[in-house]
């Protein structure tokens, strides 16, 4: 059960952190690229598009301990890989209906 809830707050989280990263990069955007290079202004869901890019490029799963097994380790870095490609997949989808 607390896992469960600890999935979903996680969700929730992960959402609205992409809203806020998304708005920030738009206005960042705008104040210095638009008027710098006369690139286009970003909306919200681009915006949030791009972060997500960026995020999952540049995201590194830190390993804390160094006596773990090899095999778990191994499986730990692969459901990170697939669940946080899968996540940011789904929440890239989702942005796709506000363009």
């Amino acid at each position: 059960m607390a896992s469960l809830f600890t999935t979903i707050l996680s969700g929730i989280i992960t959402g609205i952190l992409s809203i806020w990263e998304g708005f920030v990069l738009m206005k960042l955007w705008g104040w210095f690229i638009v008027p710098t290079f006369g690139l286009p202004v970003l909306t919200i869901p681009v915006a949030i598009g791009m972060v997500m890019i960026v995020t999952f490029l540049a995201h590194q799963m830190r390993t804390d301990s160094e006596d773990i097994d090899p095999i778990q380790h191994a499986i730990r870095l692969f459901s990170y890989g697939f669940v946080n490609a899968g996540v940011i997949l789904l929440i890239g989808y989702i942005v796709t209906f506000f363009l």
